[in-house]
């Protein structure tokens, strides 16, 4: 809902629990006012304390003062306002600087796409209502719009904001930020994910203090050391209780995320993309967008903020016909083979893949070199090498339907071999700087993705392999970040427009995919986890969570995605034995277990599989389907922390377990995960309550170390209990004993009788 006060120019979004604020004070500059639990008044505009820093009217001799601490909606750089800015504007004379003052309003309904980039929507117009403030620098005749969805079935605010030179000189944009807000948050923390590959997105918490604090990315994606997002959280805050605030960027690039506080304690919080290298040319009559950031505020702690970001992800981010479908469970034999493998060993693992009941073999990286050991030449041309596939994928193809399954294949159409035919025939689609070799990463470079011959030779090339092979789905990998960002193709002067128009590249060709194949599934990837964002979930409902699939590793890599992302959209496979990552060894029913929370699949030999984990495999298969509504659409509650018991500031849940549950909507069923890392001498049994279920029904609850346990009754299970009403669960708890055994996975079934 928005609510405008044109008499006092306040406008009020209102969500069903929250509030967002701003107003226009006399002098015509807008100022953000509130945002926080929902309020039905709209407070007066003494909140943006004017009585105590008048406006340039009143006191024209202090207006750099007013403008340093005024609570800015969109703040601007050059004119006075010294704190971290949104928009900066030069042009070829060297002015630098603009400053906006309010022109106008509309309210609209619907949500308006935005043109090139992923952004959210509505399902029905009479869903979303948006509200769009114009403000203006008449000087330099530049117009910025401040665009604000509300969606009337969430507690989610977007925004983005539309750039455009009325003037008849070209101008530069030196940085265009997104989000600011500016509030009074003395006490509270901030919330970032860090990381670094095979350990991406660990939660982090960090007191605000005077000065900056800083996550960000200027590699080209968003990174494994980072997320594009940003958490404010009360002092109190903890996983049920206290004000959270969620800011996520729905974009797949360099990005910059500031927490800056001044000296009288008032803090800016702003993100977009990063202004390092960035440098926007706008001809006259022309319009920058930035892409969007989705505002979520909790008023019962991180529980219910993730589940804000889930369920608003998958109902207005994911698009995919297959977000809801049972989504093949496959085979990837990537960590079965790595680059060594041919026409019969593919086809013998379609054998093995066919009789164990899975769905799709997906060919990973090494079906279009040359080498069986080095993954060096050959990127780029993606046609399947013949000393490997003689054929190409044809026998492949027919092999698999015969057994029933799908195929799928491993692309990084980003990246070129200098040892390429592409490469000799246009070393000019790379990114280099004049008269430097490019610093390389695998032995690889940048092809030049601002170029549109680029785009739509890449857009051929793997087009026509999914119509040769018959594919039904596709890995687009990411692995090298992006350097030497010079561009043949692009003018002098528009050299800093490279690192953004890379992504929106990325997202041209996917958006083209879609429509010529609109069944396709996508799987993005980033050399694991670094371009995990919601940009990136417009186009694929999954992502590769992690190179990383050691069960105990993925406890904290996955907390970290499921405080924003929904558990669906976690590309998560079995793997071998003993992990090629972290060298240990984890049972094959852990590892089914743990996989289960995420998109399900296998990344190990089957053909070297033991006959006892072989036949565990149909149980796992058949569990997982079991499983599907609630991994799809479940909500999302985090019992335990196993991550989170060495750091401060997180109550209740740490300790030496990780625990999840996932209940159904209508709460007649919900599963949870528990992982015991280590076990512990004399220990006595553990208590788990349960949430969210029903007070009045009861359940049935079964509790087993391995898939099998839940189809034989004549099998061991940890627990067995029929007729527990909801209200005992929840309140009182079960109890029972663990395994005496390191590194062991328990799922607890619990389903309404």
């Amino acid at each position: 809902m928005i609510c405008v006060d044109e008499k006092n120019k306040t406008f009020h979004l209102k969500t069903p629990r929250s509030s967002y604020i701003m107003g226009v004070i006399k002098d015509g500059y807008l100022g953000h006012m509130y945002y926080g639990r929902r309020l039905e008044s709209v407070p007066t505009q003494d909140l943006m304390r004017l009585s105590e820093i008048p406006e340039p009217s009143e006191r024209p001799g202090e207006k750099v003062s007013f403008l340093d601490n005024f609570p800015s909606e969109y703040p601007t750089s050059g004119v006075g306002d010294f704190r971290e800015s949104c928009l900066d504007v030069s042009d070829d004379s060297g002015v630098r600087g603009i400053e906006l003052l309010y022109k106008g309003f509309k309210v609209n309904r619907g949500k308006p796409a935005i043109p090139g980039l992923p952004a959210t929507f509505a399902s029905e117009p009479d869903d979303c209502d948006t509200l769009t403030l114009t403000l203006s620098d008449e000087i330099r005749k530049i117009q910025v719009e401040l665009n604000y969805s509300v969606f009337n079935d969430s507690d989610m605010i977007t925004r983005w904001t539309v750039i455009t030179n009325n003037s008849e000189t070209s101008v530069y944009l030196d940085r265009a930020m997104t989000l600011c807000l500016d509030a009074d948050m003395s006490g509270y923390s901030m919330l970032y994910e860090g990381g670094a590959w095979s350990r991406e997105h660990q939660i982090h918490r960090m007191s605000i203090q005077p000065g900056s604090l800083v996550t960000e990315s200027i590699k080209g994606e968003s990174g494994h050391e980072s997320q594009p997002f940003i958490g404010i959280l009360s002092p109190d805050c903890s996983e049920s209780n206290g004000e959270a605030f969620g800011f996520s960027f729905v974009y797949s690039g360099n990005f910059l995320g500031k927490v800056q506080t001044n000296s009288f304690g008032m803090t800016r919080t702003v993100l977009g993309i990063h202004p390092e290298g960035f440098r926007w040319k706008l001809k006259p009559g022309e319009s920058f967008t930035t892409p969007e950031v989705i505002m979520n505020f909790s008023e019962e702690g991180l529980g219910q903020l993730s589940r804000n970001f889930h369920r608003f992800i998958h109902d207005h981010i994911i698009r995919s016909p297959w977000k809801d479908r049972q989504r093949p469970i496959l085979v990837n034999n990537w960590e079965a083979t790595y680059l060594d493998f041919n026409e019969e060993k593919l086809i013998n693992l379609l054998d093995k893949a066919a009789d164990s009941g899975l769905d799709m073999l997906v060919i990973d990286d090494g079906w279009f070199r040359k080498s069986s050991t080095e993954p060096e030449g050959d990127l780029g041309d993606w046609e399947p090498a013949r000393n490997k596939l003689p054929d190409g994928f044809g026998p492949v193809y027919k092999a698999a339907e015969k057994r029933g399954l799908i195929l799928g294949l491993w692309f990084e159409p980003e990246m070129i071999s200098e040892d390429s035919d592409l490469y000799r025939a246009h070393p000019e689609y790379t990114l280099s700087f004049p008269g430097r070799r490019p610093a390389l990463c695998r032995n690889q470079w940048m092809l030049d993705f601002s170029n549109p011959a680029v785009l739509d030779l890449i857009y051929e090339k793997i087009a026509s392999q999914i119509r040769n092979a018959h594919l039904s789905y596709i890995k687009w990998d990411m692995n090298r970040p992006i350097c030497d960002a010079y561009s043949r193709y692009l003018p002098a002067d528009q050299q800093g427009e490279v690192c953004h128009r890379h992504v929106l590249g990325v997202y041209a060709i996917q958006e083209r995919l879609l429509e010529e194949f609109p069944e396709l599934l996508i799987e993005n990837c980033s050399s694991g986890g670094a371009r995990f964002d919601c940009g990136m979930l417009y186009y694929s409902p999954q992502i590769w969570t992690s190179d990383d699939m050691d069960s105990i590793e993925r406890l904290s890599i996955c907390e970290g995605t499921e405080l924003i992302y929904p558990v669906s959209t976690m590309g998560a496979h079995v793997c071998k034995n003993r992990n090629d990552i972290s060298g240990r060894d984890i049972s094959f029913d852990t590892r089914g277990l743990m996989a289960m929370a995420g998109t399900f699949g296998y990344e190990l030999d089957l053909t070297a599989l033991s006959d006892e984990d072989l036949k565990k495999i149909p149980a796992q298969i058949k569990l997982r389907r079991k499983l599907n509504d609630l991994v799809n659409t479940g909500e999302y509650y985090r019992l335990k922390s196993f991550t989170r018991r060495y750091q401060s500031g997180f109550k209740g849940i740490s300790g030496n377990a990780d625990c999840m549950e996932l209940v159904s909507e209508d709460r007649k069923e919900a599963a949870i995960w528990y992982m015991q890392p280590l076990t512990e001498p004399n220990q006595r049994s553990i208590r788990i309550k349960t949430k969210a279920l029903s007070d009045n029904d009861s359940y049935r609850v079964m509790a087993a170390t391995g898939a099998d346990a839940f189809f034989d009754d004549k099998a061991d299970r940890i627990l067995d209990i029929s007729g527990i009403r909801g209200e005992e669960l929840n309140k009182a708890g079960i109890c029972f004993k663990l395994p005496r055994t390191d590194f062991t996975g328990i799922l607890i079934l619990i389903k309404q009788i």
